[in-house]
């Protein structure tokens, strides 16, 4: 079975850009378009990773990390945010948008469980 990822950013067009993305790289991917739909998808079905935008509606992506890290410690997680400058927030991969889908990809793998 491959592996759960699940992208949060409240752009449509990047949610649907990423789910086409890794699923072509094998991985099943679910979306949200903010951090309080995100929590609700993790309830229903805990992924083994997150990517996540910081600045959404109804939920930020710093909410939606803050409740991760208390709720799922383990859970791996990648910001992807047009933040002018990486956020400081316990050693998560950043990435600045707009970014390279290889440099992603190369993060996603870095972050998830081998599944050799």
């Amino acid at each position: 079975m491959s592996l759960l990822i699940l992208v949060v950013d409240d752009d449509p067009d990047i949610c649907h850009l990423l789910d086409r993305v890794l699923t072509r790289q094998g991985y099943r991917v679910t979306t949200a378009l903010d951090g309080a739909e995100a929590l609700a998808k993790i309830a229903a079905s805990v992924p083994e990773l997150v990517i996540t935008d910081l600045m959404m509606p109804r939920m930020s992506g710093w909410e939606l990390i803050a409740h991760l890290r208390e709720q799922l410690p383990l859970l791996a997680i990648v910001i992807v945010s047009a933040a002018a400058e990486p956020p400081a927030f316990g050693g998560i991969p950043f990435l600045a948008k707009p970014f390279a889908l290889d440099t992603l990809l190369a993060m996603v793998r870095q972050r998830l469980p081998s599944t050799a």
